[in-house]
């Protein structure tokens, strides 16, 4: 996950130093086009994953082999859909409606075309993806995960090797690094998996469970994309492509800290669901609230010491730092921080299949971002007012989440307590001290590593004297002194 982050960030860096700030801002403008058309596959890669591991559970490989190879017609079916409506409704609104200089139109057409054939490559790779986490094959998952990042530092390098046109380029060894990844996903599962041979299956009881959960799923999908590629595009519409590249810095650091954190929690998933189908709610409810619990304090770790040094780790990071970076940054920071445990959350309910009222509100509140940021925008003339609407409307949403949770599977209402107590508890703990820090310590290098050992520690200790069970402490003690032990038989035979 570190390594993942680090590259992924140095990426980010030296592709907005070599492509520039506009071409930067094309390409996050118009790629983010095409991730909005993704709303079909993100629903149904939710679905594929949650039917995987229900039937894993259950332990039934025939039937395991049939939502398999239902959910790889589906999801052909879904490229070929997104594939027409972005040759002609997207190409459409690419060219007439999106605020690009015409030099670069020819680049941006580039652009466009190859993220479309890297985005089909991607939704047809969701159902190998999705029975490797289901199969807990969390290693082959991170090795896979870090050659993708190690590929696209390769492409980084090679952007200055030779004499095109840096954005086209660009976008065609993305599209050549996706279409190998898929490639890689599929000959492992297809060694590895019995059930992950392909044959052709029309099950129609199979493909009616898939799309009538991934119908509610879908609805989530579509308020999701409003709320981020959304705000993209009118942020294109009022201020041009040079505020979409502080937008793009701050959702890559987005996508990094979610990384950091989301590899833990996709871990939790598969086990929460495994949970439901035995009937072992406990085990259930036990995985929830540790997910939840443990989440917050590893993001809290990371994201509490970017929150007060933006500033310095912009400027370490990138050459030129955009108009507005530093607040978009801050502000998705926060937004990360409320909406942290809305991962598990969403598991858990998914788990039970009980879907429907969960993504309509949920999903109803996340979509007014969209309609909301414009208001602001146009009546304040700050990108910033877009961000505001964000933070309030993920505050309403993570109540209404936790309300559902505790509605649809009973879920303790004296552990929500624990868990609310824990995070105060944590903030207080930092909050004060990294505000000290920050008004008596010159910005630099010295300060921000002082933050990040007080939130690290901050974490810990909370953690050890409040957070941890009795079972718990136990398991820690025994995996601390068989640790030791193990060691200590290594030096002992060394020398």
């Amino acid at each position: 996950m570190i390594l993942t982050m680090a590259v992924s960030l140095y990426t980010s860096r030296i592709v907005l130093a070599t492509l520039g700030i506009e071409d930067f801002g094309i390409y996050n403008v118009v790629g983010g086009i095409v991730v909005m058309f993704g709303f079909l596959n993100t629903a149904m890669s939710v679905a594929t994953q949650r039917f995987l591991s229900y039937e894993i559970g259950r332990g039934d490989l025939l039937q395991l082999n049939k939502v398999f190879n239902s959910s790889i017609l589906i999801h052909v079916i879904i490229a070929a859909i997104i594939l027409l409506i972005a040759e002609s409704i997207g190409l459409w609104f690419l060219n007439t409606q999106l605020s690009i200089s015409p030099a670069r139109m020819s680049a941006a057409n580039w652009v466009y075309q190859f993220s479309i054939f890297a985005f089909v490559v991607n939704i047809i790779s969701v159902p190998y993806n999705a029975l490797i986490v289901s199969h807990e094959e969390m290693g082959v998952y991170a090795y896979i995960s870090i050659l993708e990042v190690v590929l696209k530092l390769l492409i980084v390098y090679l952007l200055n090797c030779f004499g095109f046109d840096k954005l086209k380029f660009y976008s065609l060894l993305v599209f050549v690094v996706a279409l190998l990844i898929r490639l890689i996903y599929q000959l492992y599962c297809t060694n590895k998996f019995s059930e992950c041979h392909f044959r052709f299956v029309w099950d129609k009881s199979i493909l009616r469970k898939l799309t009538a959960f991934s119908t509610w799923s879908l609805f989530g999908s579509v308020a999701y994309i409003a709320k981020n590629q959304g705000i993209n595009i009118v942020l294109n519409v009022f201020f041009g492509a040079l505020l979409n590249a502080a937008w793009g810095i701050s959702q890559q650091v987005n996508a990094a800290v979610l990384m950091f954190v989301q590899n833990f929690t996709t871990a939790i998933n598969p086990p929460i669901i495994k949970a439901y189908a035995q009937g072992n709610r406990e085990r259930m409810f036990s995985l929830l609230f540790n997910g939840m619990k443990y989440t917050f304090f590893l993001a809290a770790c990371l994201v509490i010491p970017l929150l007060f040094e933006t500033n310095f780790v912009l400027s370490l990071w990138l050459k030129n730092v955009p108009e507005y970076t530093v607040e978009f940054v801050q502000y998705v920071l926060i937004v990360i921080m409320i909406e942290l445990f809305s991962h598990v959350v969403g598991t858990t309910i998914q788990a039970t299949g009980e879907i429907k009222w969960y993504q309509i509100i949920v999903g109803s509140i996340l979509f007014l971002n969209l309609p909301f940021s414009y208001i602001a925008i146009r009546l304040t003339g700050s990108p910033i007012s877009s961000m505001y609407v964000a933070v309030v409307l993920s505050i309403i949403s993570m109540i209404f989440r936790f309300c559902l949770l505790h509605r649809l599977i009973h879920f303790p209402l004296s552990r929500l307590f624990i868990l609310f107590r824990l995070t105060f508890v944590l903030l207080l703990c930092i909050l004060p001290l990294a505000y000290f820090l920050q008004s008596e310590l010159d910005e630099g290098f010295v300060r921000f590593v002082l933050i990040l050992l007080l939130a690290i520690l901050s974490s810990v200790c909370v953690l050890l004297l409040f957070g941890v069970s009795k079972e718990e402490r136990l398991k820690m003690r025994v995996y601390t002194s068989n640790l030791l032990h193990g060691y200590a038989e290594r030096f002992k035979r060394k020398f």
